[in-house]
């Protein structure tokens, strides 16, 4: 199994346990502010998505050629700053939209894991 099937593997792992324990807190306390530092369970998962669009967005450039694409140097010139926007820009969604939009950004990633080229996915000794 190549390094990044075992990554979604885990990934998948790791998203099973957040989601089950997930649905067994009260709606009412997924969008209480303050759970998170300043975020809510409900921010964190907006973070979650993003964070795997944004894999989705610099994976073909950093599989490609080894460099993150600029975006990354964007982002991490304020982490923070970015993470605020984008949070913000999800703020309107309910509950039940933002576990679709999680949804959704895994299956995106999926769907990129699935189109890279298999010598990317598995590279052998000699490259």
């Amino acid at each position: 199994m190549s390094t990044l099937t075992n990554l979604i593997v885990t990934l998948d792992q790791e998203r099973a346990l957040l989601l089950n324990a997930v649905k067994k807190v009260p709606d009412e306390a997924l969008t209480l502010k303050g759970v998170v530092g300043a975020w809510s369970i409900k921010n964190m998962l907006a973070h979650l998505a993003d964070q795997e669009r944004l894999v989705v967005q610099v994976l073909p450039q950093r599989l490609a050629t080894g460099s993150a694409p600029e975006i990354v140097s964007i982002i991490n010139a304020d982490a923070d700053a970015w993470n605020a926007k984008q949070i913000e820009a999800s703020e309107h969604l309910t509950l039940s939209e933002q576990l679709k939009q999680l949804e959704q950004a895994r299956q995106e990633l999926q769907a990129k894991k699935s189109g890279t080229p298999t010598r990317l996915c598995h590279p052998s000794n000699d490259d």
